[in-house]
């Protein structure tokens, strides 16, 4: 009671300085309060803005849920993918700064490019007799793994008909192996920061429980983890492979731009050419390309740039043409300090490239096809702006070369509303019992006849409906309350309607943001601060209001509820008054902070 009466107080000063709330005076041997009038237009306004946050929460969790409602042995759920369409959903829905919100995105995007496209490497790579069997003999990894773990689509009945392969399963061991892998070894990921991940307690109670590689080699004990390690070995060495490839495939490229400013001027020119046409060229086009420099000008290339060129091309030319995309992708691939990531028109391409085939296995994997619609919408609205290396000022695309540097922008706001289209249908305080002082328009059915209303005579009569708004102060009891118990990061103990004797509750991963924050039951008291305002009808009623009811709150404090209510008349309430009230509120202090801005 006494916050109750705190927070009565704060709203009569506020709304005191602003000339729009009640006001309270001490002058006399009697206090009196002065009710406020609410200002519909702001009222409206917030109630609005809440109902766009809720279409908004709801698309973000659609995504979340079909993580969660699935596992790891029969869908594409894995951590890898999991965290990554996680945060990018997060920074979404929740960042402010679009510049931010664009680094964050294409720095995750580029992270997940990186992982799997070393399994890309690792499924060409993999020999058919290199088979892993788990304890239970749930696994079995052949050479194919991704193309087995690609969805069956019906052409002629593409809604119901979708076979989801039982190799999924096989997908998201390895990749999350390949994760395994790569987080704990920093030589495998130059210009990236997985390692640092693993030194943040959250990260880690959630890597722990969903990292399929991990979740396995743990049920498999003593016994059966030695084929894991075995396992994880073998295919530690593919990636160190491939990391010696594109550490060629970085020095040949690097070879040809020294070549492009040699003093030689005809050789400058020639290699210059080259690199124009540079991601286009297959290896035995590239090898004669190659060649054809080294015969031209012999007497201008230093010894150590021909050893160069020779070696790196030998290194990676056995599956050039396979690993191109990979290889221009990781190849100098680093941040800017000015502008998020730095990437040529050739690494912008590689990345798009490894995304689309990631598309391929995505597609269909989920209800509503969540994860592949989300990735088709942030590469529709990607933007790349070229900048001559030589000046420094954009041109066009088409007149890009390998050493033009393309900046990676993201139309944040067509991307938010694309998803939110394909998506949205047509704290840890007061765990159980809390006040609340709250603003809304409300629709009032009486349910027998009464004498609330006067004629044009001036004579009584019944009201049937009321449409009106009005503060509600009052006692909520939440016997549901989502808010609280997801409030709480993986491995943080809570008690929430614990039996005793029974161990705290915690999570094992990251939980979806409810979008439905509490159900309760609530007592309240109406037009004691506010003036009752009429939206409806010309009726004058104005009076003090007593409720009970059954509500919900969404994430963001919108409100609905539905109740009894009877207004306080002749110094007593009146059974013939009661009405059912339908109400839609916001908490006052968003009120007066939109009143303040108006």
């Amino acid at each position: 009671m006494k916050k109750l009466l705190l927070l009565g107080m704060f709203v009569t000063c506020i709304g005191s300085a602003s000339a729009q709330g009640p006001t309270i005076s001490l002058v006399g041997n009697s206090p009196m309060i002065n009710k406020g009038t609410i200002d519909m237009e702001v009222l409206t306004q917030v109630i609005q803005q809440k109902q766009e946050e809720v279409k908004q929460h709801v698309f973000r969790n659609t995504i979340i849920k079909e993580f969660n409602d699935h596992s790891y042995l029969d869908h594409l759920k894995n951590y890898t993918t999991y965290s990554f369409i996680y945060h990018l959903m997060d920074i979404m829905t929740s960042g402010k700064n679009k510049t931010v919100i664009t680094k964050k995105i294409i720095q995750d995007a580029s992270e997940f490019a990186y992982i799997y496209g070393m399994v890309m490497y690792v499924q060409q790579n993999y020999k058919a007799n290199k088979v892993l069997v788990a304890l239970d003999d749930k696994f079995s990894i052949g050479p194919n793994f991704i193309e087995a773990a690609k969805v069956r689509v019906n052409q002629n009945d593409r809604q119901s008909n979708v076979t989801i392969p039982p190799d999924i399963k096989n997908f998201n061991l390895m990749i999350d192996l390949c994760y395994d892998i790569v987080v704990h070894d920093d030589n495998l990921h130059p210009g990236f920061t997985f390692s640092a991940d693993l030194d943040d307690p959250t990260f880690k109670t959630w890597y722990d429980a969903d990292n399929v590689y991990l979740v396995e080699r743990n049920k498999a004990g003593p016994a059966g983890q030695p084929k894991f390690d075995a396992e994880k070995t073998s295919i530690q060495f593919l990636l160190q492979q491939f990391t010696a490839k594109i550490k060629q495939a970085g020095q040949l490229l690097q070879a040809l731009k020294t070549l492009s400013n040699s003093p030689d001027h005809n050789l400058a020119t020639a290699t210059t050419t080259l690199l124009s046409t540079y991601g286009d060229l297959s290896a035995s086009d590239l090898q004669a390309k190659i060649n054809e420099l080294i015969s031209k000008f012999d007497g201008s290339i230093p010894a150590d740039q021909k050893f160069t060129l020779n070696s790196a091309y030998n290194t990676i030319k056995d599956n050039y043409d396979q690993y191109k995309p990979l290889y221009t992708f990781y190849t100098q691939l680093q941040k800017s300090d000015f502008k998020d990531f730095t990437l040529t028109q050739d690494q912008y391409y590689a990345l798009k490239a490894i995304t689309l085939d990631f598309l391929k296995l995505v597609r269909h994997q989920f209800k509503n096809d969540v994860v592949g619609s989300v990735l088709d919408f942030l590469i529709e609205n990607t933007i790349v702006e070229y900048n001559s290396n030589s000046t420094n000022n954009p041109i066009p695309e088409k007149t890009a070369t390998i050493n033009d540097k393309g900046y990676i922008y993201i139309d944040i706001d067509a991307l938010v509303s694309a998803i939110e289209q394909h998506f949205a249908p047509s704290d840890k305080k007061a765990v159980y019992v809390s006040v609340f002082f709250s603003l809304g328009t409300n629709q009032a059915s009486f349910l027998n006849k009464n004498s609330l209303a006067t004629d044009n005579n001036g004579n009584p009569k019944s009201l049937g409906n009321l449409y009106y708004a009005s503060e509600k102060i009052g006692i909520k009891y939440k016997f549901w309350n989502w808010r609280y118990t997801h409030s709480f990061q993986p491995g943080e103990n809570f008690n929430y309607y614990n039996k005793p004797g029974t161990y705290p509750r915690s999570w094992l991963r990251p939980q979806q943001q409810p979008t439905i924050s509490d159900v309760y039951i609530m007592f309240y008291g109406s037009g004691l601060l506010y003036n009752l305002v009429n939206l409806k009808s010309e009726d004058k009623f104005n009076y003090a209001i007593a409720g009970a009811g059954l509500g919900i709150t969404f994430f963001n404090g919108l409100s609905l509820n539905v109740g009894l209510a009877c207004p306080y008349t002749d110094k007593r309430f009146k059974g013939e008054n009661t009405f059912v009230n339908f109400g839609i509120d916001i908490p006052i202090i968003d009120y007066i902070a939109a009143l303040a801005k108006k």
